[in-house]
């Protein structure tokens, strides 16, 4: 994440827009939890993960989130688990996004991949700015990625 590569941009930019965050800690964390709720109750099961390594598990149709002591911070966190929530709303028995790999199915192409993480990454940093928390900035890359593959596409 960006607070561990690029740590002096990452102090920048919380002191910058550090700001806008919420007064009260409770408060937003139980926004959080609310909707963290609302997901579980409404879109995919969510359970805790003992191996650090937040996944979805496309056989049991359900998200494994490790708990927030393993993440460096709440945002950390908090980024991890919406990412996560949005990566399962491309499964083929939600919207079906091509960029997805499920179990016995073609694995999508790289250019997939790469739109299926910008959608990931453009829906958590959205939900993210909600709740007026820092998130990494790897929209930026994914976008220049995507735009690189679009040319290429052009030129053939």
């Amino acid at each position: 994440t960006m607070s561990h590569v690029h740590k002096d941009e990452y102090a920048k930019q919380v002191e910058q827009f550090g700001a806008n965050r919420p007064t009260d800690e409770k408060l937003l964390r139980m926004d959080v939890n609310k909707f963290i709720q609302s997901m579980k109750d409404n879109l995919v099961p969510i359970r805790k993960d003992a191996t650090g390594i937040a996944h979805y598990d496309s056989k049991k149709d359900t998200l494994h989130i490790p708990a927030q002591k393993d993440f460096p911070s709440y945002a950390d966190y908090i980024q991890e688990v919406t990412r996560q929530i949005v990566h399962t709303t491309g499964v083929p028995q939600r919207l079906g996004r091509e960029g997805l790999s499920v179990d016995g199915v073609k694995a999508p192409s790289e250019v997939q991949q790469h739109m299926e993480m910008l959608v990931e990454e453009l829906a958590s940093a959205h939900r993210m700015r909600n709740w007026a928390l820092m998130t990494t900035d790897c929209i930026g890359d994914l976008c220049q990625l995507a735009k690189k593959n679009a040319e290429e596409k052009v030129a053939r």
